[in-house]
């Protein structure tokens, strides 16, 4: 609907030819598209609530997604809502206001998400590798001995990751956003009063557009595009991912600089005002728009119910203590020998996870695709896991345990927590363990060498001996309470930390990583792996 605006406070609308430009006109059409719209986003954005531990949804970021959810709707909303009732009564500081703040609001979310992206990336790639002094050699693959697992646990720096990861920085650069946002605000304000004699925010503005909002319209949200395409040129060549995040945001930008070139041509054609403007208003542009951002939200929900399994879907704390007892099955393609579709499909999958996760060329090649997958955790706690199991000098498992429960155990502190469906199960003895080592100093306990008799009789003076070091006896007490106080600590420690105290954690990680697996064998680098090392045994899976 054309306004043609004047020096007066009060809109003059365009002469009346007839119902096409009837200003009491109730639209049918527009309260059908409020209704379908508003219910399929409220579907949405619970869905999303509930899915948003999975992963195709944490990769696309369930707090962006939905903020771009929600202002589409909003907006929507508003626009329709506009052409659904009596033109003339519709209040414009609310149109105007949605038009220039919730509008442009999917478009910056849409930027954020690149720039999430990027940060997202960088951070997965330092989770995996850190600052290891030692890196797994992909030349000379080592099977089934471990002999390529680095027995002392590396320490990352957790100020950086704990600040990238935290709602502090969410925050910080939200509100950078929001200042951006209101500053192109301000010059889109300006620029209105320099063009338009009626008082912005009131009477006519916005509530009809014309060649010169619509062109405003276009450059507001034409500096977010451009934001967004150059994090995309950035995100096409140097970031690599698993989700087709790049791809979506670069089929997007083309969707909104494709919108933005209709709206303010559809504005600049005078008949349309006349002719197309009743039926089909030039919001209704948006509508594609809208409804593309939707459906990627929805298909994205979707893969994450068809790439869970059932052992991963459900979270069933009874099948992952049966699969903890469960013992290594060796792969094979011997077709009698090959297991039944369903729960021994998880089995087999599993069994190749093992295969992959003992040799260290094979290793590599998944732990990097599972930093595409913004997903590193999994195999990072199997390999420490491993740190801890094979290493035999008591003071550094117990260090190595300590590192273990503080990245990936502590529900409040973990820089790289894991996924667990029942974290007070899997947690209560490792958590007992933890807190009776730090009660005490671990620098404190040394490992002395002490005669001990073997079967046969004999002596053998260098078994390992575990004592407290002199200045932790002695603020013991009396030296029989010392002596007690070793032995039990002796006897303790060893029970605590066992060589299986992370049994169940490392069969929860293998499980999950078995979606992750399924992705990663429907790749190139997957058929170059089999193609390199066919001793692996999992040529059947290309």
């Amino acid at each position: 609907m054309q306004w043609n605006t004047t020096n007066t406070t009060e809109p003059t609308p365009i002469p009346s030819i007839g119902p096409i430009t009837d200003q009491e006109y109730v639209s049918p059409i527009s309260w059908a598209l409020v209704g379908v719209i508003s219910c399929s986003n409220i579907f949405l954005l619970i869905f999303i609530f509930i899915r948003r531990r999975q992963q195709p949804v944490k990769a696309f970021g369930p707090l962006l997604t939905s903020s771009l959810i929600f202002y589409e709707m909003i907006a929507t909303i508003v626009f329709l809502t506009r052409l659904g009732v009596k033109r003339t009564p519709f209040p414009c500081f609310l149109y105007t206001f949605s038009f220039l703040v919730l509008m442009p609001g999917f478009v910056l979310v849409k930027a954020a998400r690149c720039l999430r992206l990027i940060l997202l990336y960088h951070l997965s790639n330092y989770k995996a590798y850190g600052t290891s002094n030692k890196v797994d050699d992909v030349q000379n693959p080592t099977k089934w001995n471990n002999d390529n697992i680095d027995y002392q646990i590396f320490k990352r720096n957790t100020r950086v990751m704990n600040f990238l990861s935290s709602k502090y920085f969410i925050l910080t650069l939200t509100l950078f956003m929001i200042m951006i946002q209101i500053l192109l605000w301000l010059v889109v304000t300006g620029i209105y009063s320099l063009y338009k004699p009626e008082r912005f925010l009131y009477t006519a503005s916005f509530c009809a557009m014309d060649t010169i909002l619509a062109s405003m319209t276009a450059v507001f949200c034409g500096v977010y595009i451009v934001v967004q395409l150059i994090l995309t040129v950035y995100i096409f060549f140097r970031v690599q991912d698993s989700w087709g995040l790049a791809k979506e945001s670069i089929f997007m930008s083309f969707v909104y600089i494709f919108w933005l070139i209709a709206l303010t041509v559809l504005n600049a054609v005078p008949a349309y005002y006349l002719l197309a403007e009743y039926y089909f208003p030039a919001v209704w542009v948006l509508l594609p728009v809208f409804f593309s951002d939707s459906m990627t939200a929805f298909i994205v929900c979707i893969r994450s119910l068809l790439k869970r399994n059932n052992f991963l879907m459900h979270n069933k704390d009874e099948d992952i203590d049966e699969m903890s007892t469960t013992q290594y099955v060796e792969p094979t393609t011997n077709p009698s020998r090959m297991p039944t579709r369903g729960a021994s499909l998880v089995m087999t999958n599993r069994s190749k996870i093992d295969v992959i996760l003992e040799d260290s060329s094979a290793r590599s090649e998944f732990l990097d695709y599972c930093v595409q997958s913004f997903c590193p955790e999994s195999v990072r706690a199997w390999i420490d896991i491993q740190s801890y199991k094979h290493n035999e000098v008591m003071k550094h498992r117990i260090k190595n345990a300590i590192l273990i429960y503080d990245y990936y155990l502590d529900q409040k502190n973990a820089i790289m927590l894991l996924n667990l469906p029942n974290f007070k199960k899997f947690n209560a003895p490792i958590e007992r363990a933890i807190n009776v080592v730090k009660s005490i100093d671990v620098n404190q306990i040394e490992l002395v060498s002490s005669p001990v008799t073997t079967s046969d009789g004999c002596m053998s003076p260098n078994s390992e001996s575990l004592l407290l070091s002199p200045t932790l006896t002695e603020s013991i007490g009396s030296p029989s309470e010392a002596q007690s106080r070793e032995a039990v600590t002796e006897d303790t420690i060893r029970e605590l930390f066992h060589v299986n105290l992370f049994e169940k954690i490392e069969m929860h990680v293998k499980t999950d990583m078995v979606d992750t697996y399924i992705r990663f064998k429907k790749t190139n680098s997957f058929k170059v792996l089999v193609q390199r090392l066919p001793q692996l045994g999992i040529e059947d899976d290309m």
